[in-house]
């Protein structure tokens, strides 16, 4: 089974029942059903993927915005911090 120049799987087919040769007819219907086949496959293979890469996203929209809340928390902690020192004798609020 091929996309474009890529093998995405293989069939192996047995003797049939009659013994006979596979036709012609017959043979263009398998490849046709192989072709179908690989299609499928390989929109099952994108389809994981694309859902690999929305989880990862995910995560690091996560772990952004982790970082993000700790650092305004940070933020706030050290805009209190100066003006609490500004404040104080010699420790003019410019400073910060």
């Amino acid at each position: 089974m091929v996309i474009g120049e890529k093998q995405v799987g293989l069939y192996n087919l047995g003797s049939k029942l009659s013994g006979s040769a596979y036709n012609r007819d017959e043979v263009h219907l398998l490849r046709l059903i192989g072709r179908q086949a690989a299609v499928a496959v390989e929109n099952s293979r994108l389809f994981r993927a694309e859902q690999d890469q929305r989880k990862l996203a995910q995560a690091l929209q996560e772990a952004a915005d982790v970082v993000s809340s700790t650092l305004d928390s940070t933020r706030c902690w050290i805009t209190s911090w100066c003006r609490w020192s500004g404040s104080l004798p010699g420790m003019p609020l410019t400073s910060c």
